[in-house]
């Protein structure tokens, strides 16, 4: 049988709810009544006293580090601003949360790339590492006991730092392979970086450090007896004719293996052996990797293939001479610095020339001639259009592979860059109307960071 609320249950239970209800609403009110601290904002800690500060006259820019942290501008502040009371401690203005008031001390500006600082601290517990654009605290994970900022030609611009288990290279802390932290040193004189057994470039072994050794750059070293790349021995380099042309990067530190060397006849690239380029006529581009020789184009020391037989802006190259082909190109008998001429030949006698047009406009025409000298096929490209300003190149044919011819056109920036084409040979005869397209995946890289 079921059971009935009375009449007084229902009001006591009626009564709770809105007595609860009411509390609710007012602890609300009450929450909403305090005003909330801007999250940018550090809380008053009362009177701060000044912990340390390091300067230096050289401007800075910070970077992303690892692809967190934002990138600034600083001039000779970029790590000044610590403070502290008897609780926290304060960078500019943010709180760095995990420090030990009573113990923290600031240890530098760790050196991180060109122009860039992380800012280096540490307490009894812990390092860290403060981007000094937005505040945000890392902990290294080093000993706070032990570690020591390495010192170089500019005192607070260093790239190293170590503790008792080992030594590590700029600010994502990557480690310096087999270095001794006992005895490795940043020299304030020579700027040499080296411990007992070796010398180091950025994060490399490089030579042994003996009486005799040098540095050459691009992590290449020599002794009165060897040449070395990354601490490896090269097999019958000679000291005495070795020589380091650079190549694989504005800074070496930013090389991953290294840039190209010549020794007499031999070229090398990485430490290694490029069989059959000619050190006579060996050059660098200036493109970042990329060299060059009476042979053809290197990339990162491998030969690009090329399967024309010849390219040149001269026109008495040209099979049969200029008088031959004035008739059918009046263009060979002009100024090239007004035509910008250029011809490559293929292995089947066909021929692609390449001449600025007469309209003034940054473009180039590409005609294709049978052995015959009989006009096969037309087609022109724009170096600028609605998605690039560039300028033509009085080189632009880049190679050809297979049925793709590479051009390029000169980008009006720093580097002087490249937008790389594809020139479709198949659909080029065919008669089809596209036969250029964009090659988007392929980045030219001078080296320049300004």
């Amino acid at each position: 049988m079921k059971k009935s609320i009375s009449n007084y249950q229902h009001t006591v239970i009626i009564s709770a709810i809105c007595f609860f209800t009411m509390v609710v609403f007012v602890l609300a009110a009450v929450f909403l009544s305090f005003p909330a601290t801007p999250r940018s904002q550090a809380p008053s800690l009362g009177a701060v006293v000044s912990v340390g500060t390091t300067t230096s006259d050289v401007e800075r820019v910070v970077p992303p580090v690892q692809g967190e942290w934002q990138a600034s501008v600083y001039g000779s502040t970029a790590c000044v601003g610590y403070t502290r009371d008897d609780q926290r401690v304060l960078f500019k203005e943010w709180v760095i949360e995990a420090a030990d008031a009573n113990s923290f001390e600031e240890i530098g500006e760790l050196y991180t790339g060109l122009y860039d600082v992380i800012c280096v601290s540490r307490d009894k517990n812990a390092v860290f590492a403060i981007n000094p654009h937005d505040g945000v605290v890392h902990v290294l994970d080093l000993d706070p006991k032990t570690v020591e900022l390495l010192d170089g030609d500019v005192a607070d611009r260093t790239g190293y730092i170590k503790d008792k288990n080992g030594v590590y290279f700029r600010g994502w802390l990557e480690p310096v392979l087999g270095a001794d932290p006992v005895t490795f040193q940043v020299s304030s004189t020579t700027n040499v970086v080296a411990d007992s057994a070796w010398i180091y470039e950025c994060e490399k072994r490089v030579v042994p450090n003996q009486e005799s050794a040098i540095v050459l750059g691009d992590f290449y070293g020599k002794t009165k007896t060897a040449v070395y790349h990354a601490g490896r021995k090269i097999p019958g380099a000679n000291p005495e004719t070795f020589t380091v042309i650079g190549g694989d990067g504005i800074m070496h530190c930013e090389s991953q293996t290294g840039g190209y060397a010549i020794d007499g006849d031999d070229v090398y690239f990485g430490g290694k052996l490029i069989v059959g380029a000619d050190g006579a006529t060996f050059e660098r581009t200036g493109r970042v990797g990329y060299a060059r020789d009476k042979n053809g184009e290197y990339a990162h020391g491998v030969l690009v293939r090329n399967d024309f037989k010849r390219c040149s802006t001269d026109p008495a190259l040209l099979p049969g001479g200029v008088s031959a082909w004035l008739p059918i190109v009046p263009e060979v008998g002009m100024s090239m610095l007004n035509t910008l001429f250029e011809f490559c030949t293929m292995a089947d006698g066909r021929i692609l020339i390449g001449v600025k047009d007469k309209s003034g406009l940054e473009q180039k025409t590409y005609r294709l001639f049978d052995a015959k000298k009989n006009l096969v096929a037309t087609t022109s490209l724009s170096c600028n259009d609605q998605d690039s300003y560039g300028l033509v190149l009085h080189e632009s044919i880049q190679n050809l592979q297979g049925t793709r011819i590479k051009l390029a056109c000169q980008i009006e920036d720093a580097c002087a860059s490249r937008d790389f084409y594809q020139l479709d040979l198949t659909k080029f005869l065919s008669g089809s109307t596209e036969v250029i397209a964009p090659i988007k995946d392929e980045h030219y890289d001078c080296g320049y960071r300004g």
